[in-house]
C-alpha cells in the first residue's frame, strides 16, 4: 500500500487490448476473480452497483479474471445476473496476480487517480466493504 500500481497490459474477452495506464486520472478497484469461485460471483452484483452509483464521480471498476479463456468467460458473463457492465480483462497466465503478490481469490485493490494503492480487500467484500475501502481514493 501507498505504492504505484504495477502496470499491465491484458485482453478483453473479446480480444481487445486494455493497459492500467489507459485508467491513469480516474479512481479505481482492480478485482480479481475467476468464476469457479463463489465468493467471486456473490460479491459482483455488489460492485456493478457501487460501478453503477459511481460512474459520474470518474471512476473504474475492472474484473480481472484469473487464468481463464475468453470462452468461458464470455459463457459465464452471458448467464450472470444482474448483467455486468464494467471491464473486464483476462489475465491467462497470472502474470498480473504474480505482480499484484495475490493469495487468493478473491482480492481487491483500490487505486487513487494518481495510481497509488490505497487499500487492498483480500477475500469477499460485501456493499459496505466496498464503500468503506472506496472512500480512501475518492
Amino acid at each position: 500500500m501507498g505504492a504505484l500500481a504495477p502496470p499491465f497490459e491484458l485482453e478483453t474477452p473479446s480480444g481487445e487490448k486494455a493497459s492500467l495506464e489507459s485508467f491513469r486520472g480516474r479512481p479505481l478497484i482492480l478485482n480479481f476473480w475467476a468464476t469457479w469461485c463463489p465468493p467471486c460471483r456473490a460479491e459482483m452484483p455488489d460492485l456493478q452497483a457501487f460501478y453503477e452509483r459511481n460512474q459520474g464521480r470518474g471512476v473504474v471498476v475492472i474484473g480481472i479474471d484469473q487464468g481463464e479463456d475468453a470462452k468461458a468467460v464470455n459463457e459465464f458473463l452471458s448467464e450472470f445476473e444482474p448483467r455486468i457492465t464494467y471491464p473486464i480483462l483476462l489475465d491467462k497466465d497470472g502474470e498480473v496476480s504474480r505482480k499484484y503478490r495475490l493469495f487468493g481469490l478473491p482480492s481487491s485493490f483500490f487505486i487513487d487517480s494518481d495510481g497509488i494503492i490505497r487499500a487492498l480487500w483480500p477475500g469477499f467484500m460485501n456493499a459496505e466493504v466496498i464503500e468503506r475501502n472506496a472512500a480512501k481514493i475518492f
